[in-house]
């Protein structure tokens, strides 16, 4: 069969210093590659050029992507906003192409390895002695968000023991995890080095919608009003 006829679902995470990528057959069949690449600062402008040298690795071209999954978060804003940007603008116009967003929070959850019915406590670090939670729960179908989403800090970590059967975090998050955690909770947490970004090709979903501006936001950005004198000459 001619490789140029085939079509192809890619998974694309940037919501941390890190981009990954999987890509599977549209049809089925197995996972054909699993890529990371370390995306700092400007290093993000490369984003598109490695995902093109990744695909050519395996003889598969931009255009043959035809379904994108693109991880929401939690993580980075701007990570978030670029990678979603980017293949809002691959499909832009091409009604053969569809795209949907997956929190990447069912992405790190796939990595613990959960049986039915267990939920899931995936974390982040939050900063300033707090950590980022999202909820998952294993269902028959796959993992689904359990619709927590909030801060936490020291004295509320401690309920999460009696809530979520199972922890989860990035191993570049591991200080900051533990550091929130009670000692108890400790030797509970999955600390998983990688996005298992393959595992969110194969994950449900019916919102192929398009709509990549669906991202996850567990602390909202805060404006502070500018105070102080405004130096004359820029008022206007």
């Amino acid at each position: 069969m001619d490789n140029d006829n085939l079509k192809y679902h890619a998974a694309l995470d940037l919501s941390g210093a890190e981009a990954s990528l999987a890509v599977m057959p549209v049809d089925g069949g197995d996972v054909l590659l699993t890529e990371y690449r370390e995306m700092r600062g400007r290093g993000a402008a490369l984003l598109l050029e490695w995902i093109k040298e990744c695909l050519a690795a395996k003889n598969i071209s931009l255009s043959q992507i035809t379904r994108w999954t693109v991880g929401s978060g939690p993580g980075s804003f701007t990570g978030l906003r670029m990678a979603a940007s980017l293949v809002g603008g691959l499909i832009f116009g091409k009604e053969h192409m569809a795209a949907r967003t997956m929190p990447t929070a069912l992405g790190l959850a796939a990595g613990c390895d959960a049986a039915c019915g267990e939920t899931i406590a995936t974390l982040y670090d939050g900063r300033n002695h707090e950590l980022l939670l999202f909820g998952v729960v294993k269902t028959t179908e796959g993992l689904v968000a359990d619709g927590a989403s909030m801060v936490i800090d020291a004295t509320s970590a401690a309920e999460i023991g009696k809530t979520y059967s199972r922890l989860v975090a990035f191993e570049h998050d591991r200080n900051a995890v533990l550091k929130v955690l009670p000692e108890v909770l400790h030797s509970r947490v999955d600390f998983i080095e990688h996005l298992p970004v393959d595992k969110m090709l194969l994950l449900p979903s019916d919102n192929w919608n398009n709509d990549l501006t669906e991202l996850v936001y567990i602390r909202q950005a805060v404006f502070t009003q500018p105070t102080g004198v405004i130096p004359a000459g820029i008022q206007d």
